[in-house]
């Protein structure tokens, strides 16, 4: 094979000897004497060698192990002499080409030198081997691109040894040899609980939770972020149960607003203890202003029967007395001692209390609907007026009916208020603006009189032009 060993005698370029090794019909013996990243490369060049051809039943990897001279001084990933490969000679150990332990090169293939010098070295002496993070950041929490002051990579070292464990393949001394140096196998449970002892120093730093949004620890971390991709996921039911137990040691809150609202009631009861009552609070404080915003959320309908309580159990009237409970009992006494519910306008009681307004206020609610079931009854059971102008209109209409039935006529004074308010319902009449349930109730009194005799329906509407309106002294009718 002149034109291989041509090239592995002096060959500076390896891309061109590896596709010349790739060609060549016949190679049962490969030397790897410098680096090789790729996984595809290798595959390919330990394959050509364990192709079977001819007589060979047996081919021959030699992966070297080269350790540095010194500290410093490793040429893991430095440069070196390219791929070479012998094409003659038969070298122990020696591999059958379809040996099991060739199928996957990546885990039981040739090492390249630094990984060699590492299993050799760095697995008994762990990452300290090497000027690395342990030393200069205090842990080995490396990045995957992490490279020694050297030129190792051991960021993909400590990748490669977790894979190692995770898959098995790792001995159980060097698993204990990188546990003593500090190895970190998982690292987005370190990430965790760096992030959690983070939340806790602020905690015992502050006294609270309520970290503000854009507040970053001294490495990068949003704790306010955090702590509610925590929440998240404990609704979420991802959270596990040793996150889950950590975070209740410190009291982290799963609800942040009632947390919140909490440490303010306490600081109020402080605030109250401190000056003697929410009334001597100064106006400007910050447990008053608070406090200014409990009452209305109560006035909004906000406020939890909860907080109430407590807010009432340190001595702040949260729920005023109750009007309506008030204003019925005013309504029941003024019945009482006056016999009707006909209350003038303007009237307080003794205690100033508006009955007259209240009533119109009952009125309005009941009206609008806002009004329970419960106190509807207890005003109808009083004889409660909920349209004070039919009552005086009925009232009025009664005082006609008794003066009739005393006198037998309705010739009333020329003065009498009754007479002026039968001339008012005959006015409205013949306006068309008479109710008909009214109209017929004044029609039988003899009030109003029909003005044809096909016309049936008196009052508001067509036929209201049917009622004669004219109020003559039923002497005069009868004449």
């Amino acid at each position: 094979m002149p034109n291989v060993a041509e090239h592995s005698a002096g060959a500076s370029c390896e891309d061109t000897l590896q596709l010349q090794i790739t060609h060549v019909p016949a190679i049962d013996s490969v030397l790897f004497g410098s680096p090789k990243d790729s996984v595809t490369d290798i595959i390919q060049i330990a394959g050509r060698a364990m192709r079977p051809h001819g007589d060979a039943d047996t081919a021959t990897i030699i992966v070297p192990a080269l350790l540095p001279d010194s500290p410093g001084d490793d040429d893991d990933d430095g440069p070196g002499t390219s791929t070479c490969c012998a094409s003659s000679g038969r070298c122990a150990p020696m591999m059958r080409p379809s040996a099991p332990g060739w199928e996957r090169p990546r885990r039981q293939g040739p090492q390249r030198p630094g990984r060699a010098a590492a299993a050799s070295a760095d697995h008994r002496a762990g990452p300290g081997g090497h000027a690395g993070p342990d030393r200069e950041h205090g842990n080995l929490d490396a990045p995957t691109g992490y490279l020694t002051t050297g030129g190792f990579r051991l960021g993909a070292w400590l990748t490669a040894q977790r894979a190692d464990r995770n898959s098995g393949t790792m001995p159980a001394d060097r698993i204990r040899h990188l546990d003593q140096a500090g190895m970190i196998w998982d690292r987005l449970e370190a990430a965790w609980m760096h992030a959690y002892r983070e939340l806790r120093a602020f905690k015992n730093q502050h006294g609270h939770f309520e970290v503000p949004l854009d507040y970053r620890t001294a490495d990068g971390i949003n704790l306010a972020e955090w702590q509610g991709t925590q929440r998240d996921g404990d609704r979420a039911a991802k959270m596990t149960a040793s996150r889950r137990t950590r975070l209740d040691e410190i009291g982290f809150p799963q609800d942040p607003a009632g947390a919140r609202w909490m440490r303010r009631y306490h600081q109020l009861t402080g605030a109250l203890a401190r000056h003697g009552g929410h009334r001597n609070l100064p106006a400007d404080s910050p447990e008053a202003t608070w406090l200014e915003g409990q009452h209305l959320a109560h006035h909004r309908g906000k406020l939890p029967a909860g907080k109430i309580a407590l807010l009432e159990q340190a001595g702040i009237p949260v729920r005023r007395p109750d009007s309506w409970a008030a204003g019925y009992q005013a309504l029941v006494a003024f019945k009482a001692g006056h016999g009707h519910l006909r209350v003038p306008d303007g009237h307080k009681t003794a205690g100033g209390f508006a009955l007259s307004d209240w009533q119109r206020d009952q009125r309005v609610r009941r009206k609008a609907g806002r009004m329970t079931a419960g106190q509807v009854r207890l005003l109808d059971e009083a004889g409660f007026c909920w349209d004070p102008l039919a009552e005086a209109w009925n009232a009025r209409y009664q005082e006609a009916v008794a003066w009739k039935q005393e006198h037998g006529h309705l010739d009333l004074p020329r003065k009498h208020p009754l007479k002026e308010w039968l001339s008012w319902q005959q006015k409205t009449c013949r306006q068309g603006r008479l109710p008909e349930d009214r109209a017929r109730l004044l029609l039988d009194l003899g009030v109003l009189t029909r003005s044809g005799p096909d016309e049936e329906t008196p009052g508001r509407g067509r036929n209201s032009s049917a009622i004669s309106s004219p109020l003559k002294p039923q002497r005069q009718e009868e004449a």
